[in-house]
């Protein structure tokens, strides 16, 4: 958890989330063939959720990898080393 979110936060998102389930078995017991409608939706939410988390977790360790001071030093190796090894071939002939 956080440190910084106060301590009342999660009893907050319970309770957000009991009326949400709340509201959904109302639903479902009012209108009945919304059920099979809400599963689909419901499985697909979860499975969009996940895939974003884990993009997510990809791009910010990419981008902490491109931003590191080692990699930006091994870039600029990288881009010296061929024209480096070209000047000292040029003198040692």
């Amino acid at each position: 958890m956080d440190k910084a979110c106060p301590a009342w936060t999660s009893w907050n998102e319970c309770r957000l989330d009991m009326w949400y389930a709340g509201a959904l078995i109302l639903m479902i017991i009012a209108v009945p063939f919304v059920l099979p409608t809400l599963l689909p939706l419901i499985v697909a939410f979860f499975w969009l959720r996940h895939r974003y988390i884990t993009t997510g977790r990809e791009v910010k360790r990419f981008d902490a990898t491109t931003r590191s001071p080692v990699y930006a030093s091994f870039s600029a190796a990288l881009k010296v080393g061929p024209s480096h090894l070209l000047l000292c071939l040029r003198f040692m002939c």
